[in-house]
């Protein structure tokens, strides 16, 4: 069994864009009186702002654990997917910049009834595509042609 978190300097961003959100909505609603509907407004984006936050945070603390049975996401809401109940596999890519240089993959799981997503900011992110991947392959999953090209990019597959 292996287990993998994400490491508190890879969630930075996600804490500053959460904490810049906080204060741009939370401050005019405290300090300016504003009409309802404008209030209301800013309340909702602070809620939304909040909950960014909190599931940054709940990313942090929480661990996932890959083993020959399945995943599990710890931490917050506990969710598993026995390999043996996987359904869709999907790995993409999200390019940060223009150039397509800088940005992240994110890996998506479903099966059981649930749904799991994991970013390739966490620790040895290979380590649980790979697991996938093999999983993918042993249930005889059929993966789109970008999943397949990004697996070869982190060379879990060949081209």
């Amino acid at each position: 069994m292996t287990r993998h978190r994400y490491p508190p300097s890879a969630l930075l961003g996600d804490y500053a864009r959460a904490a810049l959100g906080l204060a741009l909505t939370l401050l005019p609603l405290l300090l300016v009186a504003m009409p309802p509907v404008a209030a209301a407004i800013f309340a909702l984006l602070a809620l939304l702002f909040a909950l960014f936050a909190l599931s940054t945070l709940m990313r942090q603390l929480g661990t996932v654990a890959v083993d020959e049975r399945g995943i599990e996401v710890e931490g917050g809401w506990r969710r598993r997917i026995d390999w043996q109940q996987l359904r869709r596999a999907r790995l993409r890519w999200f390019a940060a910049r223009r150039d397509r240089r800088a940005g992240y993959m994110q890996l998506v799981l479903a099966g059981g009834g649930r749904r799991i997503a994991i970013d390739s900011r966490i620790a040895d992110f290979d380590t649980i595509a790979a697991a996938a991947a093999r999983a993918a392959e042993a249930r005889g999953l059929a993966l789109s042609e970008a999943t397949r090209a990004n697996l070869a990019a982190l060379g879990i597959i060949g081209d």
